[in-house]
Order: C-alpha cells, then structure tokens, then sequence
C-alpha cells in the first residue's frame, strides 16, 4: 500500500502504462493486491466501472456503496495480470523514468503540543493515545515549567511560567509529535484533547 502524492510529471507518466487517472496535487491511495486469482476477486469486490450500473448488478460492491458516476467511481483496477504488473512496477518499483520520483509522500513535519499544568498521569495516557491513534509518533515529553524569557521567544502561552512560591501543581507537559501532515494532524485532533483535558 502506498500513498501516492504525484505532480504533473507524474500523471503524465501515469498516462503511459496505466488506465488510472490520477490528479496533480491530490493524494490516492495504490495498492497491489495478491493471491489466487487477485484480478478476478478483486474486480468482483469493485463491480463494473459504472456506479449505476453496480447498484444494480452488484448492491455489495464498493462502487455500488462508494462510487458517484463513471467518472467518480472510486477505484479503479487492473484490466489483466499483464497490466497489473506494469502498474505494479511503476507505481512500487518507482519505473516512472530517469528524474521522476513517482512516490511523494505528505512531508514529514513536527508539532509542539503543550498540556496545561496538573494533569496527571491517566489524563496524559488518554491524550497520548488519542495521537498515536492518528499515526503520530511521539518524539519527546517534558514535563517542566519554562522561563519567561523562554516563553516570549517561542510565543508560548504565560502559563507555562513557574507559578509563584507556594502553588501550581505539577509542572506543564511539552511534547513533540511528527509523522506525515504532523503540523496539520495535531490541530485534527485537538477538540478530542481539549474535551481529555478539560475532564481531568
């Protein structure tokens, strides 16, 4: 499985050795599928090319559930396991041609996420599952108080200061999180977190 990521060199590529039609920009997910009789099983899972067709024929098949026109069908598959293995080598193989990286993933990125001091453990093991549910991989933790000179730097909330002698409870939670989108995933996620940290 792959995610493909392609841009305009790519889908022109594309073109040559596959009926697939893939759009510059926008991400598709390729998969190539094994074992006994793969194409056929995997063509009676799709159902025919037309949507309105398969609600007929086949009410089960993804396009029947899934697609929206002929155009807007899904999926798309391999029509012969000679064509499949052409598809398969350009897409896995990374045959696209001399210059053309075919395979461009989301960039890798990293997020700050920064708990509110107090939480205690069980609090932080929910937020941290939460995250590693959508495929973030945490990178650090620290928990401690952070300067205020520190703090106006980064643009880090005042909170995240000492608190003054005699109160505060445990210190603020910093952690880092990446994965692919990690910079557009942490924010996804940050309504589940806040409802975590608010009952904690």
């Amino acid at each position: 499985v792959r995610l493909v990521y392609p841009r305009r060199g790519h889908v022109a590529k594309c073109r040559q050795v596959s009926s697939a039609t893939l759009s510059e920009g926008a991400p598709s997910l390729v998969m190539a599928l094994r074992g006994a009789h793969a194409n056929r099983v995997w063509a009676a899972a799709v159902g025919p090319e037309d949507p309105r067709v398969a609600k007929m024929t086949d009410g089960g098949s993804l396009r029947a559930v899934y697609g929206m026109d002929k155009e807007r069908n899904l999926v798309r598959c391999s029509r012969s396991q000679a064509a499949a293995r052409k598809e398969a080598r350009f897409f896995f193989e990374g045959s696209a041609g001399a210059g053309v990286r075919l395979l461009v993933p989301y960039p890798s990125d990293t997020a700050v996420l920064v708990l509110r001091r107090g939480l205690d453990g069980g609090a932080l093991a929910k937020v941290f599952g939460v995250l590693l549910s959508h495929g973030l991989t945490l990178k650090a933790a620290s928990r401690s108080d952070v300067d205020q000179r520190t703090a106006a730097m980064l643009g880090l909330p005042g909170w995240l200061q000492p608190p003054r002698a005699g109160g505060g409870g445990t210190p603020p939670v910093l952690t880092a999180w990446t994965g692919e989108g990690a910079s557009r995933r942490v924010p996804f996620v940050a309504t589940k977190v806040l409802d975590i940290v608010a009952g904690a």
